[in-house]
């Protein structure tokens, strides 16, 4: 997550300073592309991802046409504690405070999923180089997470990813969030951050795929040019921010539909399959019986 004028969480709460962490005994790692402060039982961990920047980097750099002018400090914590304090949200696994080229993870809720480990660390890159181009607060919050979960294959930095059928949800009982709501901070409610978290990834998805990679590349130039949102979505799509906001809900109200007439027709649907199952074991039980009959009359 990040900010380039405050430190704070993805939904915004105000981050308790890091100094507060001064007076934990922390190792530190240097690399040319990284440094990796981490506690004591996170040594192999630390030196996992210091292994795995360089390639980070060079993807983040081959997909925006940009580069990280400083090298990142990654803080990895194993005391849960110490982070839920820093990061005030028990959803929360990971953040980046870009005005201090900082990253932080809660390490000690991967122990059981250190893969995630990797693109944690490539999700708040994202945020890192983002901030080191597009100054000011110009990209939406709710673009940055999008992209930042697209540039890492979906991932976010909460403890559990978002449910499938979220956002299917959402529509259905008109509860999504306007993206105009979501473009400064987002929701602390658990269930609307995570919803907030499934739409920026999926209208970032859409625009991936309803108009290529490289116009979510293009939306990012612009605003690293000086652009605001709706100029730069109408330059790079040739639509407004809220026509693009209408096509991405159109999109998802498709298959929610669909899915809404499924349940509509539930017991319908659940007593076809019943009948359908009771004549299958009908036919089934008349092919046991005609081969026991013949088997018989064999003998």
């Amino acid at each position: 997550m990040g900010n380039t004028k405050t430190i704070f969480l993805v939904m915004g709460l105000v981050l308790t300073p890091f100094f507060s962490l001064a007076n934990t005994p922390f190792r530190t790692l240097d690399r040319p592309d990284i440094t990796v402060r981490f506690e004591m039982p996170l040594e192999a961990a630390a030196n996992d991802l210091a292994d795995d920047m360089p390639v980070i980097k060079a993807d983040l750099e081959t997909l925006f046409g940009w580069n990280l002018p400083h090298r990142p400090t990654v803080v990895l914590i194993q005391n849960r504690e110490m982070f839920r304090k820093l990061a005030r949200h028990p959803l929360i696994v990971a953040y980046a405070v870009p005005a201090d080229n900082l990253i932080v993870i809660d390490y000690g809720r991967l122990n059981r999923r250190p893969h995630r480990g990797k693109s944690l660390l490539k999700h708040e890159m994202v945020h890192l180089f983002l901030h080191a181009h597009i100054t000011g607060n110009r990209i939406p919050r709710w673009l940055e997470e999008g992209v930042a979960q697209w540039a890492s294959d979906g991932v976010a930095d909460l403890l559990e990813e978002p449910r499938p059928a979220l956002l299917t949800e959402a529509i259905l009982s008109g509860s999504i969030i306007p993206l105009a709501v979501l473009a400064d901070d987002f929701p602390t409610d658990d269930h609307a951050l995570m919803l907030a978290y499934a739409q920026s990834r999926s209208i970032v998805a859409f625009i991936a795929d309803t108009y290529g990679n490289e116009k979510i590349v293009r939306i990012l130039e612009h605003l690293k040019e000086g652009s605001e949102i709706e100029e730069s979505v109408r330059r790079s799509l040739s639509v407004s921010a809220q026509d693009l906001e209408k096509q991405w809900l159109s999109s998802q109200e498709r298959p929610a539909a669909f899915l809404a007439m499924l349940a509509g027709y539930l017991y319908e649907i659940l007593f076809l399959a019943a009948a359908l199952l009771t004549v299958v074991g009908f036919v089934r039980f008349r092919i046991k019986k005609h081969r026991y009959r013949d088997e018989d009359d064999g003998l």
